[in-house]
């Protein structure tokens, strides 16, 4: 779960895209996440994590022309 953006860059949010590590190396977008098109769902559970190793997560927010860091 998390905490939506304080700002939006003036716009509606329009939904947020989640990026994945895998034991500390480079995040890679999690595609096709529901979290792309609905800006009120903000939690993600991930059905495809491999056990015995560490899983980091990245919350982008995105509105209708930019995504946020």
């Amino acid at each position: 779960m998390w905490d939506p953006p304080r700002s939006s860059g003036g716009l509606p949010l329009t939904g947020f895209k989640i990026y994945r590590a895998l034991n500390s190396t480079e995040f890679i977008y999690v595609p096709s996440t529901p979290n792309e098109v609905n800006s009120a769902i903000i939690t993600f559970t991930d059905n495809s994590v491999t056990a015995g190793f560490i899983h980091s997560y990245r919350i982008s927010a995105m509105n209708m022309l930019f995504e946020g860091i």
